[in-house]
């Protein structure tokens, strides 16, 4: 199947607003749900605005929601038969041009896929039935074949799981690890730059972060990453991937909930080795999701984070040396239990989407203060002007801008970091000015990518940070 890849291209002028502190309202998405404990965001419908998604485990159900393009949602119901759901992911699995979703239910241990039939209409279908507390699900090509395969964590036999799709949704199990001790979240990427995807779980009984390193014929050697007196994630629940300190490689983030009650970034030292810094460490906190994206736009990752024993959301600013500031989204979070955040509204700013359980809801914290932005990074030539992407990292859809300084030939291409040409963006003759564009990688896996911009004497490459 082919990909498909939205491009607008337009002309415009940057609008530059006066900072002030950043602010956010909350928007009830839906109350009909109970103990909601997973939340995502993406354009479902393919109708060009971003809906939600959600797992609950007292309601047992996987539910989306609609928006009218106003930040007005309907519900729509998936199935009312995930026992006790627990995670929820979203993807073109089949790669028939329309999203396909995934749950697991620690419940009844299955791992479930929903497939679309391209009118939001789902096929229900068991990929495992066997998994002892199925905790999390994720999806991910993982040898390269073109087809998507499936990762699981089971949080009772403590194993990660990966289901190898053979291309037509026929799925041979392999067991990763065998004493990943209460198993909570699971994700892979090319960790370490050798061309195939490494896993990295997250396990709360044994207090650890693990790196499962691919040798690239999906034999796994595991490497623990915190597991020390100062630096170990004590009852790790949560954990993120993301070039943290913009050194161009993969750290990880990792939430812990109770005990010590962490938050702490994994710096990549390049030679699978890592090095745990905090970013918050107190009792007061009991984190239990953690994300990170650049809220103030200040050209740096900060990090968002969700505890719901203690009812928090905060949201860690970054001054651009990985020092960190909290700040209170909301006095009145509501014991969020995961937290997800998008421009849902595409208004140019960053919101934050979380599931909430006292009471139960869904909330958008719609991002309204204004954020002074200044020139971005650049790469100035005498013949154009290449901006850094926006959003970055980014789900499925991110804007590359750039300046001409005079009529010439353009040439704007996609790869991957295996160096192969994804999608081709423009190829022809554009007038001087400022040019930008919408890339949309709905249906590409998570991963690092580059965008390389070539006239008839000049190129420059950037990166850029999939993640779904």
């Amino acid at each position: 199947m082919k990909f498909l890849f939205t491009i607008f291209l337009f002309v415009h002028l940057f609008v530059l607003h006066l900072f002030s502190q950043v602010q956010f309202d909350p928007h009830v998405i839906s109350s009909d749900v109970s103990y909601p404990v997973s939340v995502i965001a993406l354009d479902l419908d393919c109708d060009e605005d971003i809906d939600i998604l959600s797992s609950s485990a007292y309601d047992d159900k996987i539910a989306w929601y609609e928006n009218d393009g106003n930040l007005g949602f309907t519900q729509h119901t998936i199935t009312i038969d995930a026992d006790n759901a627990s995670s929820v992911y979203a993807i073109d699995f089949d790669k028939d041009e329309d999203i396909d979703i995934f749950s697991s239910s620690t419940g009844n241990d299955k791992i479930m896929l929903y497939e679309n039939d391209g009118n939001q209409n789902f096929n229900s279908c068991i990929i495992d039935s066997n998994v002892n507390g199925a905790s999390y699900v994720y999806a991910i090509d993982m040898e390269n074949d073109g087809d998507f395969d499936l990762l699981s964590t089971s949080r009772y036999d403590h194993k990660i799981y990966w289901y190898e799709n053979d291309g037509l949704q026929n799925f041979t199990v392999h067991t990763i690890n065998y004493d990943a001790y209460s198993a909570r979240m699971v994700c892979a990427i090319d960790i370490d730059n050798d061309s195939d995807n490494d896993i990295i779980s997250a396990s709360s009984w044994l207090d650890n972060v693990t790196l499962h390193e691919n040798d690239g014929h999906q034999n796994f050697s595991n490497h623990i990453i915190s597991w020390n007196e100062w630096y170990n994630s004590d009852n790790a629940f949560s954990i993120y991937i993301i070039d943290l300190d913009n050194d161009e490689d993969i750290d990880i983030l990792s939430a812990s909930e109770d005990h010590d009650s962490r938050l702490i970034w994994f710096e990549n030292n390049g030679d699978k080795s890592f090095t745990g810094h905090y970013i918050a460490d107190t009792i007061l906190y009991s984190f239990n999701s953690v994300f990170a994206f650049d809220i103030d736009n200040d050209k740096d990752m900060d990090v968002i984070s969700a505890s719901s024993s203690n009812n928090y959301l905060i949201w860690f600013e970054n001054d651009g040396n990985q020092n960190f500031k909290p700040h209170t989204v909301t006095d009145n979070p509501n014991s969020p239990t995961s937290v997800y955040v998008i421009d849902i509204d595409k208004d140019g700013d960053i919101d934050i989407l979380t599931s909430n359980i006292y009471p139960n809801e869904i909330v958008i914290y719609e991002n309204k203060g204004y954020v002074k932005i200044t020139n971005p990074k650049q790469e100035y030539t005498s013949k154009f002007i290449l901006y850094n992407n926006y959003p970055n990292p980014f789900n499925s859809t991110t804007n590359i801008a750039f300046d001409l300084r005079q009529y010439g030939y353009v040439l704007l291409n996609v790869f991957n970091a295996s160096g192969q040409k994804i999608a081709s963006l423009i190829d022809g003759h554009l007038n001087a000015g400022l040019h930008s564009l919408q890339f949309n990688a709905e249906f590409l896996p998570s991963g690092l990518y580059y965008y390389r911009l070539e006239t008839e004497q000049y190129h420059k490459v950037k990166k850029m940070l999939l993640i779904k």
